[in-house]
């Protein structure tokens, strides 16, 4: 009886063990698909979700795939975007027999883009201001005399292109000073061409930097 208990116990762990690595090799396989299909610069971090994994892939219906991609480059007419995250789950995925085809019913991503990366595109120093809006300041030396301005804007998502408005300026400056910290907030991120297809549905500022929620439906990546 023992004997037969430790032979199950052992088959048991065998199955486990094939399992996981053919769970092990398909994310894989499905990180070099988006690679090539999204045009990443780097494999992306891929989940496949639920257990036991052989039983989905046999039946080539994948329940859900989380995909996480740290610092994506978005080139837009001549210029470039980082996001320093975007995280993505797809769910009733279907692929081929070799994975060269993945397709999602629907997907939803979170993106970010940092602070940091708005100050490279702005010139400024930005931070989070609260309640949803961006503070952004710089040295301004006008006839002689240095000032250090500080703007608070709103970002707001307007056909497919991040924009900051609603601007005010914080404390008495002469308004020449304040303008230069404003026309550097006078600027369009576009994000409706991001990767994995999924398109912009709202925009928020947190104290980690501009959240991005897009979502796609009938969705395919081939590569």
């Amino acid at each position: 009886m023992r004997t037969l208990l430790w032979t199950l116990l052992v088959l048991a762990l065998l199955a486990v063990g094939v399992d996981r690595g053919a769970d092990w090799y398909a994310e894989r396989e499905v990180a070099a698909r988006l690679v090539s299909s999204q045009q990443l610069e780097a494999d992306p971090d891929v989940d496949i979700a639920g257990f036991p994994f052989l039983t989905q892939a046999l039946a080539r219906r994948l329940d859900e795939v989380h995909v996480t991609s740290d610092d994506v480059v978005v080139r837009r007419d001549g210029g470039e975007l980082r996001l320093a995250r975007i995280r993505a789950t797809f769910t009733d995925v279907t692929t081929d027999r070799d994975l060269t085809r993945v397709a999602a019913a629907r997907g939803r991503a979170v993106a970010t883009i940092s602070y940091a990366e708005l100050a490279r595109l702005t010139g400024l120093e930005v931070a989070y201001a609260g309640d949803g809006r961006v503070r952004g300041g710089r040295e301004v030396t006008l006839a002689g005399r240095s000032f250090t301005p500080e703007v608070v804007v709103r970002p707001r998502l307007t056909e497919g292109a991040v924009r900051f408005v609603d601007a005010a300026a914080e404390g008495s400056l002469p308004a020449a000073v304040v303008a230069v910290v404003q026309a550097a907030f006078d600027i369009d991120l576009p994000v409706d061409g991001l990767p994995y297809d999924v398109r912009p549905e709202s925009l928020s500022a947190t104290a980690d930097g501009l959240r991005l929620v897009l979502v796609g439906r009938d969705l395919s990546f081939a590569g």
